[in-house]
C-alpha cells in the first residue's frame, strides 16, 4: 500500500512530547512518566503503520546523519530504517569513521561541528563516556554561526548510557506486561560494571515509577556500579544483588541478559590493577610501569572471562526452571550466553526488541525534529 497517511496521534495528545523538540537526548533522566507514555503510544502507531504497509513522510526533507565510532549492527540499521520510514533522509561516511578525517587526527568537536553544517539531527556512538556531552556541546557551538540548532541522539557512550536501548526494553516490557509494571520482579545478568544498556534501563525504571524489583545477577568483579542501584534505591525500587542465577530465575517476570564483554575486560583489569598498585588511573601511570601490568591484566582478564561467560548461559535447564510466562530479553549481540535453540522458546523476546527499536527511534526522531504533526 503506498498510500500517504496521518499517524494517529496518542491519547491526550503528543504535547509533552514537544519539549523534545531540537533538544540533545543525552541521557534517559531528561525523560518524565508523563512524556514516556505519549512516546510509546507514538512508537506503537508506527509499528501498526508499517504493519499495514501504509507510509507517512513526517522527516520528508530533512537529513539524519549517523556517525558511529564503534561497530553497530541494530541501533545503526534502526536508525537509518527508521529515518527512511518516515521519508526523510540518512548520510554516513562510508565504511564509518575509519574512512573519515577521523584517521587523520581530527577531534569529535570538529568533526561534529563539520556534519552539523549537513544535517537537521546527528545520531552518535562512541567508545568513551561523555562523548555524547562533549558532541552536544560541539553542535551547540556550531549553531551560533549556522543559526541552526542540530540535535545530538546519544547512540551510545562507553560505558555511560545507551538512552534509546533502555527505551526501546521499556516499551518492550510494557507491550508484553501492560502499561503499569506494580510487582513486577525483572532481573539482569552477566557484564552489569560494563553493560551501558542496563545502566539506562534501571535509571529508567526508576523515572517511570513504578514499584518493580530488581535482581542484578553477576560475579562481584562485574557487578552493577553503585550509583546505578543508588539511583534506583533512591526512587523506591528494592535491588538485590546476588551470584547465583539458579536460585534466582524461578522468581523473575523478566530476565535481561548482557553479553560478558570480552573487549572490555583487559581495559578493566589494568585499572583495577593500576588503583590497587598505585592508587591512580592507568593512562596516568609511566610508559615502563602500564607495560609492566599489561600481561598480569591479560592473564586476570581471560580467567575472569571464561568464568563469567561458563556460569550465565541461559539454556534449556534454565528455561525449565523459569516461569512459563517470563520474557527472556537481550540487547544483542550474543555470543554463546543464548543458545540459538532457545529462540524457539515463545518466552524469546530478543527478536521483538529490535523490531520495537524501530519503532521507538521514529517516535523519537519524529519528536526531536519538531515533525509529530
Amino acid at each position: 500500500m503506498d498510500s500517504n497517511i496521518v499517524v494517529p496521534l496518542a491519547e491526550g495528545g503528543t504535547e509533552p512530547l514537544r519539549l523534545l523538540q531540537r533538544q540533545h537526548i543525552l541521557s534517559v533522566e531528561q525523560f518524565s512518566p508523563a512524556q514516556l507514555q505519549p512516546l510509546f503510544a507514538q512508537a506503537q502507531a508506527y509499528a501498526g503503520m508499517v504493519a499495514q504497509g501504509q507510509r507517512s513522510t513526517p522527516l520528508d526533507g530533512l537529513v539524519v546523519a549517523n556517525l558511529f565510532y564503534e561497530a553497530s549492527t541494530r541501533t545503526d540499521l534502526s536508525f537509518q530504517a527508521a529515518v527512511a520510514r518516515l521519508g526523510g533522509r540518512i548520510i554516513t561516511t562510508a565504511g564509518g569513521v575509519h574512512y573519515s578525517s577521523v584517521t587523520k587526527g581530527e577531534s569529535l568537536h570538529d568533526t561534529v561541528k563539520t556534519i552539523a553544517c549537513y544535517a537537521d539531527a546527528i545520531v552518535l556512538r562512541h567508545p568513551v563516556r561523555g562523548a555524547a556531552r562533549e558532541a552536544a556541546d560541539a553542535a551547540d557551538a556550531i549553531s551560533q554561526t549556522t543559526g541552526r540548532q542540530v540535535p545530538i541522539i546519544n547512540a551510545g557512550d562507553g560505558i555511560g548510557e545507551h538512552p534509546t536501548q533502555a527505551l526501546l526494553d521499556l516499551y518492550t516490557i510494557k507491550d508484553r506486561f501492560g502499561p503499569r509494571l506494580e510487582g513486577l520482579t525483572l532481573g539482569f545478568i552477566g557484564d552489569l560494571r560494563n553493560g551501558r544498556t542496563v545502566h539506562s534501563l534501571i535509571k529508567l525504571l526508576a523515572i517511570d515509577g513504578d514499584h518493580v524489583r530488581l535482581v542484578c545477577i553477576a560475579p562481584e568483579t562485574l557487578a552493577m556500579p553503585a550509583e546505578y542501584l543508588q539511583f534506583a534505591r533512591s526512587r523506591g525500587i528494592a535491588v538485590e544483588e546476588t551470584e547465583d542465577l539458579l536460585a534466582a530465575v524461578g522468581g523473575l517476570d523478566v530476565l535481561y541478559v548482557t553479553r560478558v564483554q570480552k573487549e572490555r575486560f583487559v581495559s578493566q583489569h589494568l585499572e583495577d590493577l593500576a588503583h590497587r598498585a598505585f592508587g591512580g588511573r592507568y593512562e596516568h601511570l609511566d610508559a615502563d610501569t602500564q607495560a609492566a601490568l599489561r600481561p598480569v591484566a591479560e592473564i586476570h582478564a581471560a580467567r575472569a572471562y571464561e568464568k563469567a561467560s561458563a556460569n550465565y548461559v541461559i539454556d534449556e535447564m534454565i528455561m525449565r526452571l523459569a516461569k512459563r510466562d517470563m520474557i527472556l530479553m537481550h540487547p544483542l549481540p550474543r555470543v554463546s550466553e543464548i543458545p540459538a535453540d532457545i529462540d524457539l522458546d515463545s518466552r524469546a523476546y530478543y527478536f521483538r526488541q529490535v523490531q520495537n527499536g524501530m519503532y521507538i527511534r521514529m517516535a523519537l526522531l519524529a519528536a526531536v525534529l519538531g515533525r509529530l504533526g
